[in-house]
């Protein structure tokens, strides 16, 4: 046996050598590395405990002398392996896969059997050193023991041993001598250490249920102490007394302190576990995202409810909605309270079902009063929790209002005509899921109007990436995102707002076109970018938007009108062009950039007047001979004789 011993003491010396080295929390394979810090640590013992250095040298010995006892006695540098012994033991009790308790129960029974084995062994050594004369123990007991067998000799050492360190003490073998009397008492010191370790442990485990119970009752006494001192009424008493034990048999704290006990990756993962079969049961968050649905489930609490508790109380804050796992709860009108009659009930509550949920949804007050009639298992998401998740999500919360509604709406539909409260109660939700819809729309319009306000591409880039409809919505002026960045001169938004499919032509209740308000804010680089992607100019005075700049020589506004693509050839309820209002005042200046761009002169108003006419008639020879050049300029390209013009 100390053969084999010996072979896996040494085999494990050589695997060692190549077991990888924990640093920093990352496993190191360097072979190099793993044999100098074997080689710096425990190499030197491992080495001395693994040879057998007194069976290699035992020939060289004559038994019974002093060298054959040292020589035998080095044969115990193999309990410096204990402490490997130690390691192992704090690995396998931190198993989960192995029985705790069992575990525990053979860790201190090896405990005591090796405290035993050794006492046992010391005690025989002290009688053998002194040859087992008349002052030993042996003798004492009996005097023949040497000669017997070794079973008879270390059976009663053992005896001896145990007996004493049980602190039984039958006394029929006792120390005699005082090197016998010295070592029983260290024994005995010992064993009140080794004899505390293990019932302290055992005691710890036994008792754990008991001081679950214990802490219960406490929790109940509390509570009836203060349920008495404040004369609470005998059913509230009962109530709260019932829930509290059914609390406590069905255990749902743990599962919370198992639950928070873990990483938030882990609790993530075991919630997904536990919850999400319930979620893919309820069809109103079927077109919710997959991360809605993650941080969804971190908000699910489950409680236990007994028969008669109120859940809900119409007018009161909606603290929690509530999904039905097991039993019943009824949906009931004020006059249940006074009469519980099934006429006051307006809907019962199946498992599958949510409750609530409308009232947190839209922030609102309860809409309703609903009683348990049967013990629940329910699954509780506190409005608290769940308004941050609510926020982050907007686009996931327009898609279960939708479906909500559309849940709504189908059981008004199948009501029948005497279902007055229970009419009243879903119309009042579809109400409320409108007005949360419109409340939603407006603020993320806010949000989107102000990002193209102050120019953050940043945070629109994201909101349109989540929902590219985002880039149609409109104000109550009928303002797309695109107009409100092109009045502020936002170029940066502007170009990102078409990347996301913008309608450069969307017009505002007023009839305007954004080219138009890139116009009226005077931005040159603004109306390049519009007209490149097809912008056209809209105004409700597009007939007369370039007379008007005229006559007030706005010669920016002019030039930017005709890159916007204005029609230079539009005339007013007089018959003029933009050529007649420059030649009646006298603004040569412009005709040249009209002439330019291209503008046609062969229109005449309504009295048959040309521009070069009405230049002539109000006295201004400068803007006629503007127009003669012009005139000529082009009759020598296109070799068409020019227009005469009348007399005055």
């Amino acid at each position: 046996m100390e053969i084999c011993f010996d072979i896996i003491f040494i085999a494990d010396i050589a695997i060692n050598f190549y077991r990888p080295i924990e640093k920093y929390g990352k496993l190191i394979w360097d072979k190099h590395a793993i044999a100098m810090k074997y080689l710096g640590g425990w190499f030197v013992i491992d080495l001395l405990a693994s040879l057998p250095i007194d069976l290699m040298f035992a020939g060289a010995t004559t038994p019974g002398t002093v060298a054959a006892r040292v020589l035998a006695a080095l044969g115990m540098l193999r309990l410096l392996r204990l402490y490997r012994i130690r390691r192992m033991m704090s690995e396998l009790e931190g198993n989960p896969n192995l029985p705790y308790l069992g575990f525990v129960a053979l860790k201190f029974a090896l405990l005591i059997a090796l405290a035993s084995h050794w006492s046992a062994c010391f005690l025989y050594y002290l009688a053998r050193w002194q040859k087992f004369d008349e002052n030993t123990w042996v003798y004492a007991y009996d005097p023949d023991l040497p000669s017997r067998t070794f079973s008879d000799k270390y059976t009663t050492s053992l005896y001896w041993a145990t007996v004493t360190l049980t602190t039984v003490g039958y006394g029929d073998i006792s120390p005699v001598s005082n090197l016998e009397r010295a070592f029983s008492m260290i024994i005995m010191i010992l064993n009140m250490g080794v004899t505390a370790y293990i019932l302290g442990n055992v005691t710890q485990i036994v008792t754990k249920d008991d001081s679950t119970i214990m802490d219960f009752r406490d929790h109940i006494a509390s509570l009836q102490r203060f349920m008495r001192r404040n004369d609470i009424p005998r059913a509230v008493r009962e109530k709260i007394n019932a829930h509290m034990q059914l609390e406590y048999d069905m255990r749902c704290r743990d599962d919370e302190a198992v639950l928070n006990f873990c990483p938030p990756t882990i609790q993530s993962e075991l919630r997904h576990a536990i919850y999400q079969h319930y979620i893919n049961r309820c069809g109103i968050f079927s077109n919710a995202s997959a991360v809605f649905i993650q941080y969804f489930l971190e908000c699910i609490t489950v409680e236990y409810y007994h028969p008669g508790t109120l859940l809900t109380s119409k007018g009161l804050d909606a603290t929690a909605m509530y999904y039905v796992c097991l039993g019943k709860v009824d949906i009931v009108s004020e006059k249940y309270v006074r009469e519980p009659t099934l006429s006051n009930k307006i809907n019962t509550i199946l498992p599958g079902e949510w409750l609530n949920i409308a009232a947190v949804l839209c922030r609102r007050t309860c809409f309703h009063t609903s009683i348990v009639t049967s013990t629940c298992k329910v699954l509780v998401v506190s409005s608290s929790k769940l308004d941050n998740v609510l926020a982050r999500f907007p686009r996931d919360v327009k898609q279960i209002l939708r479906t909500l509604k559309e849940k709504y709406l189908l059981e008004l539909s199948a009501m029948g005509p005497r279902a007055e409260d229970g009419f009243e109660l879903y119309t009042n939700f579809v109400q409320a899921l409108d007005q949360k819809s419109t409340d939603l729309y407006e603020s993320e319009l806010h949000e989107l109007n102000v990002a193209a306000v102050t120019g953050d591409t940043t945070a629109l880039d994201m909101a349109l990436a989540d929902e590219p409809r985002n880039a149609h919505l409109t104000d109550s002026a009928g303002r797309t995102l695109l107009m409100v960045a092109v009045e502020n001169k936002q170029n940066n938004v502007v170009k990102l707002l078409l990347k996301w499919g913008a309608d450069p032509n969307a017009m505002s209740k007023a009839g305007y076109s954004p080219l138009s308000r890139a116009v009226s804010v005077g931005s040159l680089p603004l109306v390049k970018i519009l007209v490149t992607a097809g912008g056209l100019y809209h105004s409700p005075d597009d007939q007369t938007v370039l007379h008007s700049a005229i006559s007030q020589d706005q010669v920016q506004r002019i030039k930017l009108l005709i890159v916007a693509g204005v029609n230079l050839s539009s005339q007013d309820y007089q018959g003029s062009t933009a050529l007649h209002v420059a030649a009646r005042l006298g603004m040569p200046t412009i005709l040249r950039i009209l002439f330019d761009a291209g503008i046609e002169d062969n229109l005449l108003d309504k009295d048959g007047r040309s521009a070069e006419d009405v230049a002539n008639i109000s006295g201004n020879p400068g803007c006629a001979k503007v127009i003669r050049e012009r005139k000529q300029l082009r009759s020598t390209r296109s070799g068409v004789p020019s227009h005469t013009p009348m007399s005055p």
